[in-house]
């Protein structure tokens, strides 16, 4: 009798042991996921499968691509004024004297198609002179007549703005005024566009400012846009899946 006891009780010893391994590996990946993000999200996502998913889901967005803009080589240039995008203070930045100019992100032209919902995020973009700057996504050409979505930072119109791109022409989708006290110019701002299904919205500072709906393109890269007189300055990009709360 006194055998079996023993015997029981190193068995349940065991399991509480091996239950206190698996937290431990838990906590240790989740922690890693949140200080490293989304590269860290998959291989997650592997040890999970493997342990035949007891882990609890970390929540984190998978990254498609990421630049903290310090090489222009990461962008295809378009426009009459590509060599006026240079590196600046650690920061990619257009002074944009006249027409058009856009900015591919190269990641995301190989990245992205396949992939129909995504976030575009702009930790760092400052517009220090002219009438704006737009965050171009869903696009289905890299060229100075481009077809795809964009939304705009547009001082010009005093106004955050949807816009579809058709072979380079461009209508409104829908546009939000943020009053006349709004200071456009020389502010840092954190701007991040969420695409999913036919439902894009756009955030200043963590705060939503506009959404749109359309159906006209499901997939495609992203960008960034300056247009006639506009000098602007961006870093700290980055392209990630939807986050599950917010895919729902």
């Amino acid at each position: 009798m006194t055998f079996w006891f023993d015997q029981k009780q190193s068995a349940g010893q065991g399991l509480v042991e091996y239950g206190l391994i698996i937290a431990i590996i838990a906590l240790v990946v989740i922690i890693a996921v949140s200080t490293l993000g989304g590269r860290v999200e998959q291989k997650y996502q592997e040890i999970n499968n493997a342990l035949g998913g007891l882990l609890p889901s970390s929540n984190l967005p998978v990254e498609y691509c990421s630049t903290n803009m310090n090489s222009i080589s990461d962008w295809d240039l378009q426009g009459n004024q590509t060599n006026q995008w240079v590196n600046q203070n650690g920061q990619m930045c257009m002074t944009n004297t006249g027409g058009s100019n856009y900015a591919y992100n190269r990641c995301s032209q190989a990245a992205m198609p396949n992939d129909s919902d995504y976030v575009v995020h702009l930790r760092v973009a400052t517009l220090l002179e002219g009438n704006g700057y737009g965050v171009m996504f869903r696009m289905q050409n890299y060229t100075n007549s481009p077809s795809g979505y964009g939304f705009q930072y547009d001082p010009g119109l005093k106004a955050f703005v949807f816009r579809k791109w058709v072979n380079g022409k461009e209508s409104v989708i829908s546009s939000y005024k943020p009053g006349n006290d709004y200071e456009w110019h020389n502010v840092s701002r954190d701007v991040k566009v969420v695409v999913k299904g036919t439902r894009m919205e756009a955030y200043i500072d963590d705060e939503l400012v506009l959404t749109a709906t359309d159906d006209s393109y499901s997939s495609g890269g992203v960008g960034l846009r300056t247009w006639y007189g506009s000098s602007a300055c961006f870093d700290d990009f980055e392209i990630t899946s939807v986050p599950p709360e917010e895919s729902e």
